[in-house]
């Protein structure tokens, strides 16, 4: 698949998913931005990315931004986050 994602597409769904709850404790709305340009960066360059290779890097950038002690989601939960991300190219071709 062709990747279309725009770095706002990763933003929206990144930020609605809130993996550490940090946007329901109020906290400002870009905490995750440091996160969501490392992974926009790691795939805007890529022209063919897979479901399966999106989630790993946001699986990865997570992990190493905030740690298995608040970061606790399993590699599946970011298969999904990932076919939410790639979903709106698929209704864009």
């Amino acid at each position: 698949m062709e990747n279309k994602v725009t770095y706002q597409h990763v933003k929206e769904i990144i930020d609605t998913w809130d993996p550490i709850h940090l946007l329901s404790m109020h906290c400002p709305p870009d905490e995750y931005d440091i996160e969501i340009k490392l992974i926009y960066q790691k795939i805007s360059h890529m022209k063919h990315i897979s479901k399966e290779k999106l989630a790993e890097i946001i699986y990865h950038v997570f992990l190493q931004g905030f740690g298995n002690d608040l970061f606790c989601y399993p590699i599946h939960d970011c298969n999904v986050i990932a076919a939410f991300i790639l979903k709106e190219e698929y209704f864009n071709e």
